[in-house]
This record gives structure tokens, sequence and C-alpha cells, in this order.
């Protein structure tokens, strides 16, 4: 369940870099606005997806009652 997870989250990540990529060329985004959207959408984006891991990593490696 949580595999899937990531891999859910990764694919609506790639759609989101897509079109963030399409508009590279749109006359309204500058450089300088790209330059500051880019590391704010990374950070919205890969915080849920390192969250999924992080869960997946604690739930296997935790301690045996």
């Amino acid at each position: 369940m949580m595999m899937a997870l990531v891999c859910i989250s990764y694919l609506l990540s790639a759609v989101i870099f897509a079109f963030y990529g399409t508009y590279r060329q749109a006359s309204w985004l500058s450089w300088y606005k790209r330059w500051l959207i880019y590391p704010c959408l990374v950070i919205v984006i890969e915080l849920p997806n390192m969250l999924v891991i992080y869960i997946i990593h604690w739930q296997s490696y935790r301690p045996k009652p």
C-alpha cells in the first residue's frame, strides 16, 4: 500500500513538473519568476514523497515489542 503511495506521488510530481516545463516559453513567466517558483515548487511537491518514504522506513525498522 505504501509503495503504491510512493509511485502515485512521484507520478503526480512528474505531471506537475511536465506542466512547469511547458510554461517555460510563456512570455508572462520571466526567467526571474521561474527562478523563484522552482525552489518553492520542489519543496511542496517533494515533502509528501519524503514523508511517505520516512513512514515506510519507520515501520520497517522500528523495534518489535
